[in-house]
């Protein structure tokens, strides 16, 4: 036989056996690895799920205090105490008409300087000078 093992049906049956429980050993160990992964991926989407609900838990209250600091009455009474901001009485409201202009249209700014001198505390009297080149009044009733 010169060292050769002799093949003989029963070597065969047994090496076949041994092949088989070698492929289920490693198919085991494959699948305790896949459960173990499965596991960890698992415990790792709840931690990420309960961060994701602390967050908008708190992006919530965010939402709200930005709501609450945004709100008309909050800055009027900062605008009241800070600036000593008051509501401007329509006594006191001057309503500026913009021209408008066409093209090849002379645009009249006599106007803008009588409007100048009205803000700075002068009067500006009523005359045919107030109207834009349509025949529109500039200031309306000032």
């Amino acid at each position: 036989m010169n060292g050769l093992i002799k093949i003989t049906p029963v070597t065969i049956k047994y090496s076949k056996v041994l092949m088989l429980v070698l492929v289920g050993c490693i198919l085991a160990i494959f699948m305790v690895w896949e459960r173990s992964r499965m596991v960890t991926l698992c415990r790792d989407i709840s931690q990420q799920e309960e961060e994701l609900a602390v967050l908008r838990t708190m992006n919530v209250e965010l939402e709200t205090q930005i709501a609450g600091l945004a709100s008309r009455g909050r800055i009027e009474g900062l605008a009241k105490e800070f600036r000593n901001m008051e509501f401007t009485s329509p006594e006191n409201l001057i309503i500026v008409k913009i021209l408008s202009y066409d093209k090849g249209k002379t645009c009249n700014y006599a106007g803008l300087g009588k409007l100048l001198k009205f803000l700075n505390g002068n009067s500006l009297p009523k005359d045919d000078n107030n109207v834009n080149i349509n025949g529109e009044e500039l200031f309306g009733n000032i």
